[in-house]
């Protein structure tokens, strides 16, 4: 029988990692998607603390990983390029990566600032911190200044191969210093008709997606600012009325899933197994396992969760209860029919006839 327990944590029931720096940075994080953490570059989600008058991290932005933060308590403050938005329980943040906007949650109320993180993890990220002129390169694992130079500076006046090749080597050269500077360029200017980086949930009317008496749910996306700026990971709201799954049975070959749960109870199916659910319980579903999931409404209130995803145009999802699957790329819902690779190709191929008909009979030499 699949194990759906190893894929699913109470929030209550992670122990807090301390992380606080000084008297103004850090607070605590737990992890939450342990079961996806061995799979390189998946969708992870933790949920974090910050205390009054602290921030959580330094200001900064990703090169390739976009982020998304749900707050669940306290108030504070978003810093995000050269605005502040005010922060509160129900906001959802969109802070996509390549944009050169940097972000920063600080918590400026006089209780604890709690909050979800949900993220992909690049082995490649590159982050710049702009306050210190910082890089992260976390392929090289340093956090350092860059020293604006040229491309051929500190090279050697002949290149070192001729001196391998001839037996002898030219001096060692000693280690650039970092400089307090750094050549990356400002954020772009960004235009103020796209959506808010922060949405309130309660401010979003629901959407519904229901059909018959047993499907479907109400969902509000709150993730507009990441999709204008074709980020990839996406965060919706959903309403699973009782007797009611929002999904069908599914698995998915490229989309990793991480559902919070935020109030109501239910359970979730996990392959073959069965596994009951409640607020602040964290489920974790790894794309390419081959392993279907499914949510349902098994209590007598709404169950209300939040889906994390990424969005991939070339996604593949197979429904194994119906023998279904979905084809993102050429928008199809259907089932698939085993047949030989060649089957139903015309003989000769179509290619003949339209050069024949292109070419007006000319030859290419």
């Amino acid at each position: 029988m699949t194990d759906s327990t190893a894929h699913i944590v109470n929030v209550a029931d992670v122990q807090e990692t301390p992380c606080e720096d000084g008297d103004f940075w850090g607070g605590g994080f737990k992890p939450l998607t342990v079961a996806m953490q061995p799979r390189e570059g998946r969708l992870g989600v933790a949920w974090s603390r910050t205390g009054p008058g602290r921030a959580g991290t330094p200001f900064h932005w990703h090169a390739l990983e976009d982020e998304v933060f749900y707050i669940l308590a306290g108030t504070g403050v978003l810093r995000y390029g050269d605005d502040l938005y005010p922060l509160r329980a129900g906001d959802c943040i969109s802070c996509p990566a390549g944009t050169r906007v940097a972000h920063q949650i600080a918590n400026t109320g006089d209780v604890d600032l709690e909050y979800l993180g949900i993220g992909k993890h690049e082995a490649h990220e590159v982050a710049y911190f702009p306050d210190s002129g910082k890089v992260s390169v976390r392929g090289l694992k340093v956090v350092g200044r860059l020293e604006p130079t040229t491309y051929l500076d500190g090279e050697p006046e002949r290149p070192r191969v001729f001196a391998l090749v001839a037996g002898s080597e030219p001096p060692a050269l000693a280690p650039p210093q970092p400089a307090p500077a750094s050549a990356i360029p400002a954020p772009a200017d960004r235009d103020p008709d796209w959506p808010s980086p922060v949405v309130n949930v309660d401010t979003i009317p629901p959407l519904s997606r229901q059909f018959g008496d047993h499907w479907g749910a109400l969902f509000k996306p709150l993730t507009p600012y990441m999709k204008a700026r074709d980020g990839r990971v996406g965060v919706n709201w959903m309403c699973v009325a009782p007797g009611r799954a929002a999904v069908p049975f599914h698995a998915h070959l490229r989309e990793d899933e991480v559902f919070y749960v935020l109030s109501g109870a239910g359970v979730f199916r996990y392959g073959d197994s069965l596994t009951p659910v409640k607020a602040g319980d964290c489920i974790t579903c790894p794309a390419d396992t081959g392993i279907a999931h499914q949510l349902a409404n098994t209590g007598s209130a709404d169950l209300v969760y939040l889906s994390a995803g990424t969005h991939d145009p070339d996604e593949v999802c197979t429904y194994p209860d119906t023998g279904k699957i979905m084809v993102r790329s050429i928008q199809t819902v259907g089932r698939l029919t085993g047949t030989e690779y060649m089957h139903g190709e015309p003989e000769p191929p179509r290619i003949f006839a339209l050069a024949a008909a292109s070419l007006d009979g000319q030859v290419a030499e």
